[in-house]
């Protein structure tokens, strides 16, 4: 069945303002992770500082990650809408690459979404569980960290999974130019390498990616 045209508008539509919202999380993520974080935080050494219980007893819980946690919550929904987009606008032409753009579409949403409340609930029930049990403090703010760091990187993973899978059903479409084709396999990219080693290559390359598909999809409707 061919949809009509006012229900593929919507679609884009909505998938344009959650392609907005990740960019707009992802400037937060990108000042907080060069400029607050080394220098309100102190985190001046990731591969060292995020792993010592006495800066994590500082960070978790402070403005700037509870800044990061909102969005990674509001992230979480807009990956619907996206998720929803990239199904509907090529299951015809490429109907098993928008199948998998669906299923990890959704992968991000909820790793976004456990993520968020990970940063914002979770980082205050570990402040509580800490003043109650001062004796496993430590042990608290670490297993904390510990959770939010496997769904961040779930999340990361998942949407670089879901860029590529767009880029790839674009590129056989021609719905998309060769250089922003090429951005979201960068973004698949750094976010495999995030996989393996903490290097966080996916922050600037996930605010460009997810802001020029925001633009696109607002041009198309």
């Amino acid at each position: 069945m061919i949809q009509p045209p006012e229900l593929q508008n919507d679609f884009t539509r909505s998938a344009a303002i959650g392609a907005l919202v990740i960019c707009v999380a992802f400037v937060v993520h990108n000042v907080n992770g060069a400029y607050v974080e080394p220098q309100v935080l102190g985190f001046e050494d990731p591969a060292r500082d995020y792993a010592r219980v006495e800066m994590l007893r500082r960070a978790i819980g402070s403005w700037p990650w509870r800044a990061s946690g909102l969005g990674h919550f509001l992230s979480g929904f807009a990956c619907v809408p996206l998720a929803l987009w990239a199904l509907h606008a090529f299951r015809r032409s490429t109907p098993v690459a928008g199948a998998f753009a669906l299923v990890a579409g959704l992968f991000a949403g909820a790793g976004f979404l456990l993520g968020g409340i990970t940063d914002l609930l979770g980082s205050h029930s570990a402040s509580l569980f800490a003043g109650a049990n001062p004796a496993y403090a430590d042990e608290i703010y670490l297993a904390d960290s510990l959770v939010r760091v496997v769904l961040n990187g779930f999340a990361i993973v998942s949407f670089g999974w879901f860029a590529a899978q767009v880029s790839w059903a674009a590129s056989r479409t021609g719905a998309m130019s060769r250089w922003q084709v090429g951005c979201g396999y960068l973004a698949a990219a750094t976010a495999l390498l995030f996989a393996v080693v903490y290097v966080p290559l996916y922050l600037p390359v996930y605010l460009v990616w997810s802001g020029w598909l925001a633009w696109r999809l607002r041009r198309a409707t």
